[in-house]
């Protein structure tokens, strides 16, 4: 039967390949892809054993053949990836390239690009329906999740496989054709870093192959929080923020990711202007993950009441000099800073603290249900989370002994706020 030949060849992969025959691998691939000539790993896996053997012309028409079955199966990133190295070996290669965009041209996509939304910090209040001014506090908008992830998900979110590219689905093939000229291939090897924690965010990332471990912390606090793998993006939040990058990105194997410049994504933007609404909601989502992982008032949580919490958090605009919350009042929500500047201000007008992404704004006092004393104003247009203090009070009640002593030491800073990709 052609599964037990299938099942016997791999076997003969792995064992040649853990004694480094080049050779005998790839003899065993060619057998593979003759077996089951639809499946793009197996003349990928016989280019990189010609490869690493020497014969590169015959390992290019391999590469030529996973990229074109990459593409014809959905898988974009993988296919873009492939490309890249093909033209790393030879520049004027550009079948790879023809196969993808004929494949775009087929599936029809890619309709007149919609008014521009602007940048990814400009103004969301007047582009999204349902959007209303919370009262209590003149200048802050709630913008409504469900019109921002109905937005993505209708409009661009089309995941056919785990790597389909949803940010590519509805690009122009002229489009699709100038921002994979603009990607740049990135190859790590086993413990190498992608970023440093620190470093400015020029670009975000998108794997097409391997994982990649997210950490946080110094020293001996550092931890892994997540890991990521194909189809996964990486540094959205720092595009969106500006501000340097809070956490480092090391690969956990061998890995491909593909770099978007911030120029590539500007570009995207015009061509799609949907996009916008999506990498905002990916940067929500990456910086809950977050704070929900690391943070003292929820770390300790268990994983589902983790994940309904992250549910309740709501998305808020604050326009330039705005107050996040009225003075005298207790904060409503537990506000977390998504992109943006904002800044508590003393008496006599001079900026006590600033908050960027990942801040917690008014916590002490959204803690203790005391009203706040200084103002929290944005010095630039801001998107910030908010909890509202019923959902919070659902869980504190459920534990209150661990929430009586998270809010003795409220006043600690025991938490480093910049811990979002």
């Amino acid at each position: 039967m052609s599964e037990d030949r299938v099942r016997k060849f791999r076997e003969i992969v792995l064992y040649e390949r853990s004694r480094g025959s080049h050779l005998g691998a790839a003899a065993a691939y060619r057998e593979l892809e003759a077996l089951e000539p639809e499946e793009p790993m197996w003349p990928k896996g016989l280019a990189e054993c010609l490869d690493r053997h020497g014969d590169g012309e015959t390992a290019l028409a391999a590469f030529r053949r996973a990229a074109i079955g990459y593409a014809a199966r959905g898988f974009v990133l993988r296919a873009i990836a492939i490309h890249k190295l093909i033209l790393r070996r030879s520049p004027d290669d550009q079948a790879a390239l023809q196969a993808l965009l004929e494949l775009q041209d087929r599936r029809g996509l890619g309709p007149p690009p919609g008014p521009s939304r602007g940048t990814l910090d400009s103004s969301m209040r007047d582009e999204i329906r349902g959007v209303q001014p919370v009262p209590s506090a003149p200048g802050v908008y709630e913008i409504s999740l469900e019109a921002v992830r109905g937005a993505a998900m209708h409009t661009v979110f089309e995941r056919e496989a785990l790597a389909t590219a949803p940010m590519f689905a509805r690009l122009s093939t002229a489009s699709l054709r100038l921002v994979i000229e603009a990607l740049r291939l990135v190859v790590l090897s086993a413990g190498e870093v992608l970023y440093h924690k620190g470093s400015m965010p020029d670009a975000m990332y998108m794997i097409a192959e391997g994982r990649v471990a997210l950490s946080a912390g110094d020293g001996a606090q550092e931890r892994t929080f997540a890991e990521l793998g194909p189809g996964d993006v990486l540094g959205v939040v720092g595009l969106c923020s500006g501000e340097p990058r809070p956490i480092t990105a090391i690969a956990c194997e061998t890995t491909h990711v593909l770099e978007i410049p911030r120029s590539c994504l500007d570009a995207l933007l015009v061509a799609a202007p949907e996009l916008r609404d999506l990498l905002l909601d990916l940067a929500r989502q990456r910086l809950l993950a977050v704070l929900l992982e690391t943070h003292r008032l929820f770390y300790r949580l268990d994983g589902s009441t983790r994940e309904q919490l992250a549910d309740r958090f709501r998305f808020f605009e604050v326009t330039e000099g705005a107050q996040l919350v009225e003075l005298g009042q207790p904060p409503r929500h537990l506000f977390v800073v998504m992109t943006g500047r904002l800044e508590i201000v003393g008496i006599d007008g001079e900026v006590v603290a600033g908050l960027g992404t990942g801040s917690l704004a008014a916590e002490s006092e959204f803690l203790a249900g005391a009203p706040v004393v200084m103002p929290i104003v944005a010095r630039r247009r801001a998107f910030v989370l908010g909890l509202p203090r019923e959902d919070f009070a659902a869980v504190a009640n459920k534990l209150p002994q661990f929430f009586e002593d998270v809010v003795n030491e409220a006043t600690a800073p025991i938490w480093d706020p910049a811990l979002v990709s």
